[in-house]
């Protein structure tokens, strides 16, 4: 299961994306991913076993579950719960 310290190591690996404007939003989530699409991501923040990306007016909050695995610039072959591409800097 995904701890605390794995957490914090992805908002490290994700900080280069603070600032940077949703291109693309994907996925199979129930929650309506598309409202990110255009939107800049204000804060990348972990809080125990949450990751969140922060954006006016509300957050996406990402909890791993019993096995949750993230990515960053690699693909897998299932589709993905979530895909965000970013616009360039």
């Amino acid at each position: 299961m995904p701890e605390g310290p794995t957490i914090v190591i992805l908002k490290e690996q994700a900080a280069a994306f603070d600032g940077r404007v949703v291109e693309r939003a994907a996925g199979n989530s129930t929650q309506d991913i598309q409202r990110m699409r255009g939107r800049k991501i204000l804060a990348i923040r972990s809080w125990g076993k949450h990751f969140l990306l922060e954006f006016s007016g509300f957050s996406l909050r990402v909890h791993f579950m019993l096995y949750g695995s993230c990515r960053i610039d690699e693909r897998r072959e299932a589709a993905p719960r979530l895909s965000l591409q970013m616009a360039p800097s």
